[in-house]
């Protein structure tokens, strides 16, 4: 359904070009969900807001093959990627408030999508909009569809992103932290909606989340990324059960697991970097335990490791592991 090979995103700074994406590469079969985690500032938001060509001003792609079901989204032309946008492929925002137009009623921003992109004159586009409030777990769905955003509470203001993102049943649903604002069990009752959207529909879903926990009980396959690139990929139960590149590892150790009396979580020291110009040696050695000399001076590659996995990293390709 998707296939991404070598997303390159620069955003032009005054300090000099930043690479924010840099050689990302994955595919997406239908009905696949796979889960992108990373810390904040790896580069998740920008892989997602450059698949959908909703980048700023001062950012472009570079050097990148993006094809849904075959057709390269990168070479079309604007009105016909707008087309897409909503319908075949769509976006669940981690701001709501932001994303959600404040002077139109929550039904009538379900409904314009509906008779843009499916053709239903107003009265019909309503009542699906009404009836997709409803499966999204908002009561009252009739009269809170006459609601404006500011009238809904942050968890309901995102399950109304969720409404709109799904109500064209799009082949491929990017959900970017699509239950931060949500309660536990408003979480759960979105993630089975997903589930069952990908399950009835077919729709890939790429669902960027800092919650490895979450991604590996919802996702079939895991790519962890950091410093704009996916240092470790696989399908989710066996990376989850050993991590092979070492920030993945300490993601891994940094979750919290039991009652918090059993013990305190162990932090990866340091912050992500910033890129600017060409990367010198391994991005996350300056916080890797496990960092020696080629770590310092070369980029590492991909090496394959077992079905599936591969990663980024010199202790692989040492044999050290």
């Amino acid at each position: 359904m998707l296939e991404v090979e070598g997303l390159r995103t620069e955003i032009a700074t005054e300090a000099g070009p930043l690479w924010a994406v840099d050689g990302v590469s994955f595919s997406l079969a239908a009905g696949e969900v796979m889960g992108l985690v990373g810390e904040s500032g790896c580069g998740k938001s920008m892989t997602a807001l450059s698949l959908m060509r909703l980048l700023p001003a001062n950012a472009r792609v570079t050097g990148a093959a993006v094809r849904l079901a075959g057709t390269d989204l990168l070479a079309l032309p604007e009105a016909a990627m707008r087309a897409l946008r909503g319908d075949r492929i769509a976006m669940i925002f981690q701001d709501p408030m932001a994303a959600l137009n404040p002077v139109f009623t929550v039904g009538e921003q379900i409904a314009e999508t509906l008779r843009h992109h499916r053709g239903l004159d107003s009265r019909t586009a309503w009542q699906q909009a009404e009836r997709l409030l409803d499966r999204v777990g908002i009561a009252e769905a009739d009269r809170r569809a006459r609601s404006y955003p500011h009238e809904f509470s942050g968890g309901m203001r995102q399950r109304v992103m969720i409404a709109i993102a799904i109500s064209c049943g799009p082949d491929l649903l990017i959900a970017d932290e699509p239950t931060t604002a949500l309660d536990v069990t408003v979480e759960q009752q979105i993630l089975a909606l997903l589930d069952e959207l990908r399950r009835d529909s077919g729709t890939a879903i790429l669902l960027i989340t800092h919650n490895l926990a979450l991604a590996g009980q919802h996702c079939d396959r895991i790519a962890v990324m950091y410093a704009g690139q996916i240092v470790e990929q696989g399908p989710a139960d066996s990376l989850l059960a050993a991590p092979l590149h070492p920030y993945s590892q300490g993601l891994l150790a940094a979750m919290p697991r039991g009652p918090i009396s059993e013990g305190r979580i162990a932090p990866i020291a340091g912050l992500p970097p910033v890129l600017f110009g060409p990367r010198q040696g391994c991005s996350f050695a300056p916080r890797c335990p496990h960092r020696f000399a080629p770590c310092e001076t070369n980029p590492p590659g991909l090496v394959e490791s077992g079905p599936g996995r591969t990663a980024r990293c010199f202790l692989l390709e040492a044999g050290a592991r």
